[in-house]
């Protein structure tokens, strides 16, 4: 199955090995020094708020209805805050208090999504 489109896999390469089994490639970071560019902004982390729900606050407007490419809604899009903020694990609770960079939507579409 190949990558969905917006997930942070979706710009790896696929290969297959000697058995003919498919598989992807190492993906592609992003490049943190382009998309904090000054028009990104902070976000102060509180109780019970996750990637999830900060990614979903920040950027759905990405998501608009309309957008039939991905339906799943802009909460996937956590990744990006993960890479952009240097948390390995996206799974993990956020302290309270914790400052987060956000991108700004126009970085995100642009240079992230690549629309």
């Amino acid at each position: 199955m190949p990558p969905q489109v917006n997930s942070r896999y979706f710009r790896c390469r696929g290969a297959k090995d000697s058995a003919g089994n498919l598989f992807l490639k190492e993906r592609t970071h992003i490049n943190v020094a382009d998309i904090l560019d000054g028009s990104e902004s902070v976000h102060v982390v509180v109780e019970g708020e996750s990637l999830a729900k900060i990614a979903y606050k920040h950027f759905a407007p990405l998501n608009a209805p309309k957008d039939v490419s991905d339906p799943r809604g802009a909460e996937h899009l956590w990744w990006i805050l993960a890479e952009v903020n240097g948390i390995q694990d996206g799974t993990i609770d956020l302290r309270p208090g914790t400052t987060l960079y956000i991108p700004s939507q126009r970085v995100v579409k642009e240079k992230v999504l690549n629309r």
